[in-house]
């Protein structure tokens, strides 16, 4: 999926891959 990408910072930043949740 794509990497905290437009998603902004505060949420999931790879929507893909729920295991490594990225806080962005």
């Amino acid at each position: 999926g794509r990497k905290f990408k437009g998603r902004g910072r505060g949420g999931k930043g790879n929507d893909s891959s729920p295991r490594k949740k990225i806080q962005f």
